[in-house]
């Protein structure tokens, strides 16, 4: 690139990482909990998981000096603390009890208590519910063996404690922090580490530990003067990068201490010490708090490893158990987010969205979101009017079993389904998805594979709309006309494009595609190797349908469609070619290019010995969308036409000079493609610039 284009380029790349960061928010001014501080020392916050309940400790009470727990609470998550009361059935008035730290379900809580003999000791108490009092906890013998233990801090499901030790052996400084793991939470702690990365020669004390062990407050007085650090890490294997300290905390004449975060990222505790006291303080975050890396933002959220349907539900830190608790407790606009997980039974299956106008959404996508039926139930059923407002995005639905459709069903309704996977599952009148009533469903991006029923297979539409798009449509059955997609009996004007249907069987007419009674149309889409009982291996049409077949390859040509009746419009610029898939055998439906192609399974673009006639083949009335560089302006058939993922044009165009994605036009979007790839080793994927 040239000098000229440098000094374009990096003004603009500041002014947008300016914006960037702005747009992140920050943290409020601290303020004072007036309900709680008191003329004595308050400290060691730490919010319930559920945001009800604050636990902290005071010292040097009226009469007495040694340190005890208390708790106050709110009703409403976002008001003020009211009901201080002091945990009398878990302190011990012979030494401090400090440092609480409570699991998710309120059940457990962690702290220290200093014992005769110089002794510091980490402690667990036990309750059975939420209702019950705080008893004496038990000795967390496996780590006390250590010397003197103080201020335990968790992740959220308790596999992994960080805790501060005083002048143990191994240590960096008079007091460090340490790190000890357990493969599950009834289980002892292993051997305890020492967190280089974050001791100094000086002292670190008081951590906190986000719930996913990827962040960690602490306080440390290597400058000279106690100040508030944080820590963070990629992963929990990995160690905590160089520490930066935390200033929005500091305040005239006094010294910050006991960082906590609370669990949705919301609230930021700590302590200043005046020199004649110490009280609590509390920042809030104003704009997108990124709670936990990688999870996306939403109203509520659901995870079945570590949720409760008590919870509020406000965080991926305070999350329902069940999914359809999530959906029950969303608004219209609001957005659910599923954790990864394997939902059963009551709650997670039969799910149905009652009319509301919300997204529910995996946080990683189908391959790690499931929706297991267990063949005694359905999945989803949309029959409250819903509308492409009422969003599905990322599970894989399977096992699930129903007389309309073990799957997904639409009665009346008209949802957006995006991302998904459904599959393996029976029914009566059709196994995957079931359309009934005027439905008029979107499918985007999914996947319907392998499922198995009596009338219908993969999709049946009965007296319905619908749009199937990017869809992969493989390996459905049915004992009846077709398995792939069926549109019978009153439905209107479905449309499928840009999709791929293979491998589906059916015993009577169709293998792929059965129209009677509606005019379905295909575009872009790919339909080879279905089998038909009858006639009609690729698709058939009967009585009073209409399919209408373009820019589509066709095992067969004509000859794979059987008429039965109706009409069957066949345009001259369909083929009958051979695919070449990268390898269907292993479910890889990309079209190969010499060019290049993604290859999934190592998220990388490879290069093929060979290209699909596939290829550029689509309408050239259609937009390649999001199809990457070069494209040749011509969408490829398929299911992934138009996406990220379709395999480059094996004859590359020569776009005009600095129109960088080749679309015939220099504006903008040219100009964040050189961006989003500015010193990328696939440089040369820009053709469109000059060099």
């Amino acid at each position: 690139m040239n000098i000229e284009m440098n000094s374009r380029l990096f003004p603009l790349l500041g002014v947008l990482l300016t914006c960037f960061v702005s747009a992140h928010g920050q943290w409020t001014e601290p303020e004072p909990l007036a309900e709680i501080n008191t003329a004595h020392v308050d400290k060691s916050p730490f919010l319930s998981f559920d945001g009800t309940t604050l636990y902290f400790s005071r010292q040097a009470g009226p009469g007495w000096y040694y340190t005890r727990i208390y708790e106050a609470t709110r009703l409403d998550p976002n008001g003020p603390f009211s009901s201080v009361t002091e945990l009398s059935s878990l302190n011990y008035f012979g030494g401090h009890v400090d440092g609480p730290w409570v699991s998710p379900d309120n059940l457990r809580m962690y702290y220290y208590r200093t014992e005769p003999g110089a002794q510091s000791r980490l402690k667990v108490s036990y309750r059975n519910s939420v209702i019950d009092m705080w008893p004496e906890g038990v000795n967390v013998n496996e780590l006390n063996g250590l010397g003197r233990l103080a201020s335990p801090t968790l992740t959220a499901d308790e596999m992994t404690i960080v805790f501060s030790g005083s002048n143990l052996a191994g240590g960096v400084g008079a007091h460090d922090l340490w790190m000890a793991r357990r493969p599950a939470p009834h289980l002892p702690f292993g051997d305890a580490i020492n967190l280089l990365q974050a001791n100094s020669p000086d002292s670190e004390y008081h951590p906190s530990l986000s719930p996913d062990g990827l962040v960690l407050y602490y306080a440390s007085n290597r400058d000279g003067s106690n100040q508030l650090y944080r820590s963070s890490r990629v992963a929990p294997d990995q160690p905590f990068g160089v520490p930066a300290r935390v200033s929005f905390v500091d305040g005239p004449n006094s010294v910050p201490d006991y960082p906590f975060l609370s669990a949705n990222g919301e609230e930021f505790y700590f302590t200043r010490d005046y020199g004649q006291g110490r009280d609590i303080f509390r920042s809030s975050f104003q704009g997108e708090a990124a709670v936990e890396p990688g999870i996306p933002l939403g109203d509520f959220y659901v995870d079945v490893q570590i949720g409760n349907d008590a919870n509020t539900g406000r965080s991926p830190i305070s999350p329902f158990a069940t999914i359809q608790r999530g959906i029950d407790a969303a608004l219209d606009e609001d957005t659910v987010v599923v954790a990864d997980g394997v939902y059963m039974g009551p709650g997670n299956t039969g799910l149905d969205f009652g009319g509301r106008r919300i997204t529910l959404r995996s946080a990683h996508g189908a391959a790690m979101t499931i929706i297991d039926c267990q063949n005694i139930a359905q999945g989803v059923v949309f029959q409250s009017g819903e509308d492409a407002n009422c969003i599905l995005d990322g599970f894989t639905i399977s096992n699930g079993n129903g007389q309309t459709a073990g799957g997904i069903t639409c009665r009346a309704s008209s949802p957006w389904i995006r991302n998904c996977v459904i599959t393996n599952n029976t029914g009566y009148y059709s196994a995957g998805v079931y359309c009934s009533n005027n439905s008029s469903p979107i499918f985007s991006g999914c996947e319907i594979s392998a499922n198995s029923g009596t009338y219908g297979g993969g999709v049946r539409l009965v007296q319905s709309d619908g749009i199937f798009e990017n869809c992969l449509i493989l390996g459905n059955r049915c004992s009846s006309t077709g398995a792939g997609l069926k549109c019978d009996y009153g439905s209107k004007n479905p449309l499928i494009r840009n999709c791929t249907i293979v491998g589906n069987s059916a015993t009577h007419y169709g293998g792929g595609l059965w129209a009677s009674y509606c005019n379905l149309t295909v575009r872009n889409s790919i339909i080879v190797d279905n089998v038909s009982g009858m006639l009609g291996d690729e698709m058939a049409v009967g009585t009073f349908g209409t399919l209408m077949v373009g820019y589509s390859n066709v095992l067969g040509g004509p000859f794979g469609a059987y008429q039965a009746g109706g009409f069957l419009g066949w345009e001259e610029n369909n083929i009958d070619v051979d695919p070449k898939f990268v390898d269907p055998n292993e479910g890889d439906y990309h079209l190969k290019s010499a060019r290049g192609r993604y290859w999934g399974e190592h998220d990388v673009w490879v290069l093929d010995e060979d290209s699909s006639s596939c290829l550029d083949a689509g309408d050239p009335a259609d937009s390649v969308l999001d199809e990457p560089s070069p494209h040749g302006n011509l969408i490829n058939m398929g299911a992934y036409g138009g996406t990220a993922r379709a395999s480059l044009s094996a004859a590359a165009e020569q776009p005009t000079r600095g129109d960088v994605n080749g679309d015939g036009f220099i504006d903008i979007t040219d100009l964040f493609t050189i961006i989003d790839n500015w010193l990328s080793e696939f440089g040369d994927s820009l053709v469109g610039f000059s060099q």
